[in-house]
């Protein structure tokens, strides 16, 4: 993956990224039960969301070593950014929770 651009986002520089969830078209449906957003769905040369078990499985013993980078582009094609310095996911009896810290600001370019 190619090193994001954004001025001042050192902790979001790198290579190796995770995508977890992808929407290119809204081909694919993401109004799903508990299951297909626990075990996955989609393609994931496509839209694709990878699933809660799974992101559990890579965040539980980083010991918030994983950044979360949420890159967004409107419907006019500008685009948004996020980072989180630290995040992972609950397991499924703590319904997957997400928890993000460290935020290091957004932009639009």
């Amino acid at each position: 993956m190619k090193n994001l651009t954004v001025p001042n986002w050192n902790s979001c520089k790198g290579h190796g990224w995770t995508v977890f969830q992808r929407r290119v078209n809204g081909s694919v449906d993401f109004n799903r039960n508990w299951t297909s957003y626990k075990d996955g769905f989609g393609q994931l040369d496509h839209e694709f969301w990878l699933g809660n078990e799974k992101l559990h499985y890579l965040t539980k013993k980083t010991d918030g070593k994983y950044r979360l980078r949420i890159d967004l582009v409107s419907s006019s094609g500008t685009t948004y950014h996020a980072c989180y310095r630290e995040f992972h996911i609950k397991e499924e009896g703590e319904m997957y929770e997400l928890h993000a810290s460290r935020f290091h600001g957004t932009n639009s370019k």
